[in-house]
């Protein structure tokens, strides 16, 4: 391929250079006749010798070369043609070639030797104009004087070009056969002085991996082959040797890696083993641990359901002692305590099932629209009695916007409040207690675990006392389960589950919560949670959430109630809670019938119509999820009665339960006659709108 390109390299600028050289050779002709042409007319027009001239011309005309010549007087006449087309006129060189006029004319006039390309005759032709002055001229026409005539030579460049083509291919035909009896010798001599030792030395290399040496069995020619071929002899066997050096240490580490590969396969088998009684104990003991949280929370749901039975008996007899005006103010105050011990106890279990759940990370939020006046007004209700047994002061300042409805967990928001205050009051021994609730803090700067966006928005407290302090050590552990402050020596009741459970509680909720404490200073508890803020005016409130604020009675002021009795069928298996429900029904002066389980239930709807029935879980035969769904799903009955169940299960679960087969409230016992009774109520508003 180079030589290919070489040469046409080669050729082509041969070729321009050919063409160059002869052209130049052609315009040289052509200037060289009209200078002699210009020499000699002068002389032989003013001494009458017109044709001399002529033959001059045209012996000119008879190179190969020349196509015409013509000689033209200042007048644009021709002088030595006097005819044109057989005519007597003389020929006008302008008119046979007007394309050349404005070359006739600057030459005339400047003075100007020119070469011009054209075509005469279908040939390319190269026309050089010399011109020329004479003073034959002035004599024929003063107007003449300082004007020119023009020596005009046509030359034949086709004529050129054909002489270049032919010296070219001569030319070329001599290089290619120089060439190509060059370019065979070197093949010849390249085969014999290279290729042929190189292909006995390849051979020779070849033959030398299986046997391990190089044997030349042919000379090799006294050049650079030859000594290439020794070098490479030489290098040959210093790799033989490197390479026989190097399988040897390569065979010693084969066959330790092989070692290794066995000692190695026989620990990943024993590890194998190890693991997959590891994964097979890990299994084991996850399998036992969930059977014993499984069984942990069977046992605790068993047991509040079981202790809970009694407690109801316990607080509603002593509920419906207290409501009595008969009773002497020993025996009340006595009633009294009964009745906060049984809610001391009930507190526990609360408290014990809360933690269990938050141990098992099954709480969640439950968000509900309220108004917070109302909630601080309800919590402030429970804590004040307490205050005013110890004669401590209460106050609690709620800084927001009384038209701001607040959306949140409200009974977890409620637990956390009556946990703190509770306690504050309790470590108190004079001076007072201070809730203060507000939107916007300078000081309290929280940790955020949640963004707020929208209406989202963090709601502060900060609750304070002049109790006895927290000791210093003791702070980092405040709200760990079960913890009780050495400061707490002589106040302890309770397990110390309470501040445990308000942090778990205010963390679910999107918050943080702080305290901060000197012995015999008083102690500060503050905690921020993430709520949704919505005005109360706004027409973006749901329907049904302005309905639940109505029933409730924490929006619109307290309805009358149509209906001043209700019938009650009871569905309850236990004798003692038999006894105190109806006695509370009996107080707040309704009617009520009594069933032991949910086929007896069955049973009396189909001779009388009720307007609630309270629904016990657990009995006997058929348990009151079923009974439910039978009364309300079966087509048998006309009217639907209001279910509300009325069980000593507190789970969410159980709860969610209950909704789900159709119950209108779940009221879990203990029930305290004041939740009952406005139950019933919200209960009859919503008969008296169907």
């Amino acid at each position: 391929m180079s030589l290919v390109v070489v040469g046409s390299s080669t050729l082509w600028i041969n070729f321009q250079l050919l063409q160059k050289d002869l052209r130049g050779q052609v315009e040289k002709r052509a200037q060289s006749i009209a200078r002699g042409l210009e020499f000699g007319t002068e002389g032989l027009i003013e001494y009458g010798n017109i044709n001399i001239l002529k033959r001059m011309v045209q012996n000119y005309e008879t190179l190969p070369t020349v196509i015409e010549i013509d000689i033209i007087a200042p007048d644009n006449n021709s002088i030595i043609t006097d005819t044109i087309n057989g005519s007597n006129q003389k020929m006008r060189y302008r008119e046979a070639h007007p394309e050349l006029i404005p070359y006739f004319d600057e030459s005339a006039k400047n003075g100007l030797e020119l070469k011009v390309e054209t075509v005469i005759n279908n040939k390319p032709a190269l026309i050089h104009i010399l011109p020329f002055s004479s003073s034959l001229f002035r004599n024929i026409d003063p107007k003449y004087t300082n004007k020119r005539g023009l020596v005009i030579v046509a030359v034949d460049l086709e004529e050129i070009r054909k002489d270049i083509w032919g010296i070219f291919i001569t030319t070329t035909m001599m290089m290619v056969g120089g060439t190509s009896a060059i370019l065979v010798l070197m093949i010849v001599l390249t085969h014999i002085y290279a290729l042929n030792p190189l292909k006995i030395l390849t051979t020779a290399i070849s033959q030398s991996k299986t046997t391990g040496s190089i044997d030349l069995k042919k000379s090799l020619p006294s050049n650079e082959i030859n000594y290439l071929a020794e070098t490479l002899i030489k290098a040959i066997a210093q790799i033989h040797e490197f390479e026989n050096s190097k399988n040897e240490e390569l065979r010693q580490i084969n066959q330790e890696l092989e070692q290794l590969s066995e000692s190695l396969e026989m620990k990943v088998i024993d590890r194998t083993i190890e693991l997959t009684n590891m994964n097979a104990e890990l299994k084991q003991a996850q399998e036992n641990a969930l059977q014993a949280s499984k069984a942990k929370s069977l046992f605790l749901a068993n047991m509040s359901h079981e202790l809970r039975t009694p407690l109801n008996a316990i607080l509603g007899f002593t509920q419906l002692i207290l409501e009595t005006s008969d009773v002497s103010e020993e025996s009340r105050e006595q009633l009294q305590i009964i009745n906060h011990s049984g809610e001391h106890l009930l507190n526990l279990i609360n408290n014990i099932l809360v933690i269990s759940r938050i141990e098992s990370a099954k709480q969640e939020l439950n968000l509900e629209i309220f108004d917070i006046n109302n909630l601080l007004t309800w919590v402030r209700e429970i804590v004040e009695v307490k205050s005013r047994d110890k004669g401590i002061s209460l106050v609690v300042e709620n800084q927001l916007d009384d038209n701001i409805l607040i959306q949140t967990d409200e009974l977890k928001l409620r637990q956390i409040l009556i946990n703190l205050l509770s306690n504050a009051i309790k470590f108190t021994l004079e001076g007072g207690v201070y809730l203060r609730v507000f939107m916007d803090s300078k000081d309290f700067q929280p940790d955020i675990y949640l963004t707020p966006d929208g209406n989202q928005q963090y709601l502060y407290f900060e609750i304070k006392d002049t109790g006895i302090g927290i000791a210093p050590e003791d702070i980092e552990n405040i709200f760990q389960p079960f913890f009780q402050s050495k400061s707490e020596y002589g106040y302890r009741e309770g397990t110390g589950l309470g501040l445990s459970i308000s942090k778990q509680f205010v963390n679910l909720m999107g918050g943080d919560i702080t305290v901060s404490s000197s012995l015999g200073s008083g102690t500060t508890f503050k905690f921020y949670v993430l709520v949704n803020t919505i005005n109360s005016e706004s027409s973006l409130i749901p329907t049904e959430t302005l309905a639940d604020l109505q029933i409730n009675n924490r929006f619109i002021p307290e309805m009358q109630n149509p209906f001043t009795q209700l019938n009650i069928l009871l569905a309850e298996d236990n004798k003692f809670n038999q006894m105190i429900t109806l006695k509370m029904l009996e107080h707040l002066g309704h009617n009520a019938d009594v069933v032991n389980d949910g086929l007896e239930v069955l049973e009396k709807l189909k001779h009388q119509d009720y307007d609630i029935i309270l629904m016990d879980i657990q009995m006997p035969r058929m348990d009151g999820i079923e009974a439910t769904r039978r009364v309300l799903n079966d087509g048998f009955y006309s009217r639907k009665p209001l279910i509300i169940a009325l069980t000593a299960s507190v789970m969410q679960e159980d709860k969610e339960i209950c909704l789900s087969a159709g119950m209108y409230r779940f009221v879990s016992k203990p029930v305290k006659i004041d939740i009952l009774q406005s139950i019933l109520k919200e209960a009859s508003e919503q008969i008296s709108t169907t």
